[in-house]
Parts: structure tokens; sequence; C-alpha cells
């Protein structure tokens, strides 16, 4: 794949659509097996055999990749709508899985740390997350200068729990902070590393002397989108599903839905509100409004 300066994405497997934002909220969306086989059928694989020429061609397009992938990618977006939000709380972390511990206490007060941790089972996005594991440390842009004193560092890991065939493999990202830095700039870096992590496998080079970059997997392309969204877009959390999204380029009203099929579903819970209002049992009103009961009282529960 090839991004030009403006950050513009072709994909370089025939046949496929040009990455974009778009992508990046698709596959937010996938949150099932079958959504995810959709989004593996339109989209290149997340790996390309580039920078892996020793996986089994067979495993490139593992939907376990997708699942764990599309999971940080989650967790980045719900992190980003909440330091967007000025809402990082130990509590909030702990609501999207970021967990928050005191590590000691030092002469000039609390040390503590951000962390996460996500199992992983997919070999192909093993082997991609130990190839950024390699290329972040050597980059030597792990090191986050957090209080202008005492650089910190924001650690990423892959770990091997167990023995041999029973062996678990994890992935984790650490980020220990001084208690004067404060949680925000502290969830600022883990955020930072967690992007700066999936752009690993990113080249320079010129064309034409036209500065071009090219990524070395569609993973990486859309976390660069991720980035890249920071210019004109904001992190937002769905009103009717609850997951993440990326919007760009607003304008007027803020936007509330992750899709349009979200909105339109939110429109029937304005029915059922009005039905209920009237008089209608819960149930009667749910069925005449067309949707269902649970997903009205979710709907009702995000938004009073």
């Amino acid at each position: 794949m090839i991004i030009e300066p403006q950050t513009k994405l072709r994909n370089s497997r025939s046949g496929y659509p040009d990455p974009s934002i778009a992508t990046v909220n698709e596959l937010i969306r996938a949150d099932s097996l079958a959504k995810i086989e959709e989004f593996k059928d339109k989209w290149a694989p997340l790996f390309s055999l580039g920078y892996w020429q020793h996986l089994d061609s067979r495993v490139i397009s593992d939907l376990q990749a997708y699942v764990e992938a599309r999971w940080l990618l989650c967790l980045a977006a719900k992190l980003r709508e909440l330091i967007q939000e000025k809402r990082c709380t130990i509590e909030n972390l702990q609501s999207i899985s970021i967990n928050h511990h005191q590590i000691e206490e030092v002469e000039s007060g609390e040390m503590c740390e951000l962390y996460v941790m996500l199992q992983l089972s997919s070999e192909p996005f093993y082997q991609y997350l130990n190839y950024c594991q390699d290329s972040y440390s050597g980059l030597g842009i792990e090191r986050f200068d957090l209080t202008g004193v005492h650089p910190d560092t924001a650690i990423m890991r892959l770990m091997d729990k167990g023995q041999q065939s029973e062996a678990e493999r994890w992935f984790s990202v650490d980020v220990p902070y001084h208690v004067s830095f404060g949680l925000e700039n502290a969830c600022v870096a883990f955020l930072d590393a967690l992007i700066s992590i999936h752009l690993a496998d990113f080249r320079i080079a010129s064309a034409n002397n036209t500065e071009l970059k090219a990524a070395g997997s569609l993973l990486s392309a859309l976390w660069l989108c991720f980035l890249d969204s920071y210019k004109t877009g904001r992190a937002g959390c769905c009103i009717v599903c609850q997951k993440p999204y990326i919007a760009i380029g607003e304008r007027g009203k803020s936007r509330l839905y992750c899709s349009d099929s979200c909105s339109k579903m939110h429109q029937r819970y304005k029915v059922f509100e009005k039905l209920v209002f009237s008089g209608e049992d819960a149930d009667t009103a749910a069925k005449n409004a067309r949707i269902k009961l649970s997903t009205a009282l979710s709907i009702k529960e995000h938004t009073s």
C-alpha cells in the first residue's frame, strides 16, 4: 500500500478498494465472525507476505487475527474518546480493560502504571506483533519524556506463559508514570504507544522526487488512518450499540451513531418512548415500534 503525503492510501492488491477511516469504522463494527468474514472478503488480508515470508499462506487470513486486531483498535478508539471528553478516571479506564495500579512509593511521590494485556491465539497476529516489537524497540521511540525530568518507559511485551505446546501467548503495553504527571497525560502516552507500535512496518521512499510511505500491511495502514483522523476528526461512542467510531469532516450537529442502521434503530426507540409515554406496556410498545425490548432498554440506559 502506498501512502501519499496527504495520507491517501492505495490498496496494492488488485480488486480491493482503497482503505480509509471508513475502513477503520467498518472493522470496529465487525463484532461477529460473520461480519469479520465479510470484512475479510471485501478488503485485502490484514497482513501481506512481504515482511512475513515464513508464514504459511493458509493462515495469513486467520479470522482470529482480525478479532484480536479489532480488539486493540476498539481499545484505542475508546481511550481516545475518554481523553477527548476529559473522562480519564480509573473507573472509566477499567471499563475498557485498561488496568491501573500503584507501583511504588519514591522520594518524590507515588509511581503508578497503566497496562493492558491481550491473550493471543492467532499465529499471524503474533508474528506481526513480534515484528513490530523488534522495530519499535530498535527505533528508540519507546522512551516517552513524561515529566520533563523523569523519562518513563512505555513497554511493549510479548510473553509466553506455560510450557511448549500448552504455552499461552500474551501481548501487553505498560506505561509507568509519576502521579505529578497526571492520569490524563499518562493516557495520552499510552495511546501514543499503542499507535506507534502498529506503525512499525512503514517505509519511506522517493518516487519522482516525491515522498511516498509504503505500508507492509493493511492493519498498519488502518492505524495510520486512525492517526491521520486527528487532523479533522474525533472519537465518539454510538448511543445505540455502544461501539466506538471515528467521525471526520463533521458540520453542524455532532454525529451520534456508528452507522445508518443504528441511526434507524434510534428512530424506532423514539417511537417506543412515545408509545410507552402514551400508556402502552413496554412489551407491546417494543413490538409496535419494531425494536427488541432489550435494545430499547439499553438505549434508554445510555441516553438518560
